[in-house]
């Protein structure tokens, strides 16, 4: 063979054993010198066997001594065998029960008081339980001023003694105002102290108003604008005066209607023959000679006439 085949082949070979023995020495090695720990299991000690006993038996004891050596004619007795002990007697206990009997004294129920007789109305009383038919009703009988009393209803529906009940919230109502006949709210014609305690109260010209502590319904004035008739005008100021609402004059005037300046009258012109305030009254002008209107005191019929001759 050629010897550039056969030197490489004898290289590998040698190789290869030189790396089976590395392999072989590395894993004895970490086999021995590696070796993880492992759970020694130490054997327990055997426990001690404890011994047995044999039971004592118990000795006995003759139940008799002979009064004389044994003999022939009297001989000893034979011991009895396997006689069980005898427990000794328990101690006698003493009787808890007394030997006379005792008596337990049973008492009687306690009687009740009498109830108090309940009264009716004009009796006394000093809480509203003494009255008879009270309760929380608005006309219950209740204990007023120690006197049993029969209850009225105030402005809100609730029953109160009488000499406390209000007919209306303070400060308007009073106490002992109940039996006063007033509503709540108030009606027209009846006590008030504001506006909003009257029946039927509001913005609208002719709804009711408290007016001079009086519930009464408002007025339409000059401008159809709603005033309590006290202060209600006719006319705006000065010529309309308070409480002059109703008076029967218009605004603006009508004919024969007071007045204070010509514009208060309706149909006031420059016309000859237009409405004036003429002495205070509304009155229709008169032409004169040249054909100018005048109040008819003041008219000229002619350049020589006087006042008055239209």
């Amino acid at each position: 063979m050629d010897k550039k085949i056969i030197i490489p082949i004898i290289i590998i070979v040698v190789l290869c054993i030189t790396f089976s023995c590395c392999v072989s020495a590395f894993g004895y090695y970490n086999y021995v010198y590696n070796v993880p720990n492992k759970e020694v299991l130490i054997p327990e000690p055997a426990p001690t066997p404890i011994p047995i006993l044999p039971s004592p038996v118990p000795q006995q004891t003759p139940l008799s001594s002979p009064s004389s050596p044994p003999n022939k004619s009297n001989p000893l007795p034979k011991p009895i065998e396997n006689v069980p002990t005898m427990p000794a007697p328990l101690p006698s206990l003493p009787n808890p029960l007394p030997s006379t009997p005792v008596t337990i004294p049973i008492s009687k129920p306690p009687v009740p008081a009498p109830t108090p007789s309940k009264g009716g109305i004009g009796a006394k009383c000093t809480i509203h339980e003494d009255c008879l038919n009270y309760g929380p009703g608005p006309t219950d009988v209740a204990c007023c001023d120690n006197f049993c009393t029969r209850k009225m209803k105030d402005w809100a529906g609730i029953g109160y003694c009488p000499n406390i009940c209000q007919d209306a919230p303070s400060p308007l109502g009073k106490p002992g105002t109940c039996g006063s006949g007033n509503t709540w709210p108030r009606s027209e014609g009846q006590k008030c102290d504001v506006h909003e305690a009257c029946k039927g109260y509001g913005s609208g010209p002719t709804d009711m108003a408290c007016c001079d502590n009086i519930c009464t319904r408002k007025m339409k004035d000059w401008a159809n604008i709603g005033y309590c008739p006290n202060i209600c005008q006719d006319a705006p100021s000065p010529l309309g005066q308070p409480g002059t609402c109703g008076s029967g004059n218009t605004w603006p005037r009508s004919e024969g209607q007071k007045c204070d300046v010509h514009e208060a009258c309706k149909g006031y012109g420059p016309g000859p023959n237009d409405m004036a305030c003429c002495d205070r009254i509304c009155t229709r002008k008169k032409t004169d000679f040249v054909g100018v209107g005048y109040c008819p005191q003041e008219c000229r019929g002619g350049p020589f006439l006087g006042s008055g001759t239209c």
